[in-house]
């Protein structure tokens, strides 16, 4: 029979070990191909494992039974939660090349370029809109009509959802 502490150290090592696994999987071969590394993709990439993790996790603790294996499977949970939304987090950073952009195009800026560089800057601002509005259309949150996009269903439930996640925070501005 294995001990209490022994057991939790397994638990620990199980998850570090899927989390070192996930994040190998990604680093050696996600986010080598082009076709793999969109959003959407990379949303699923979490969710479908944290789904299957989570129901695992919960099944485990209710097949075991008790407070400590329902504890575990929450804090193992909770953990993958935490792991996602960094990775995610990081991943969205690393995405957002325009504020980079914008800097070392700054650094060569002199005098009659600023104009060029502007709508050079603006150009870039356009085509990140415009590749995120299609994004929205494609996953059915945003509906174009004529020249303006309004909200489907799915999407003012989405941001409904969102609302209601930034509003214990007490963030004022979405931006």
């Amino acid at each position: 029979m294995i001990d209490t502490d022994s057991a939790w150290l397994v638990l620990y090592g199980i998850v570090a070990a899927y989390f070192c696994g996930h994040f190998a999987c990604y680093w050696v071969i996600v986010r080598r191909r082009k076709g793999l590394v969109s959003e959407r993709f990379i949303l699923l990439y979490h969710l479908v494992p944290a789904t299957v993790f989570g129901l695992v996790a919960l099944g485990i603790a209710f097949a075991v039974g008790g407070e400590g294996p329902a504890a575990a499977a929450l804090a193992a949970i909770f953990a993958h939660g935490i792991y996602s939304l960094t990775f995610l987090e990081l991943w969205t950073l690393s995405q957002i090349s325009y504020s980079r952009e914008v800097l070392a195009l700054a650094a060569t800026v002199t005098g009659t370029t600023r104009d060029a560089a502007i709508r050079e800057l603006a150009g870039i601002g356009d085509r990140k809109k415009a590749g995120r509005l299609e994004s929205l259309e494609k996953l059915g949150l945003v509906r174009q009509n004529s020249d303006t996009f309004r909200l489907t269903c799915s999407g003012r439930l989405v941001s409904l959802f969102l609302s209601c996640l930034r509003w214990p925070t007490d963030i004022r501005s979405p931006g």
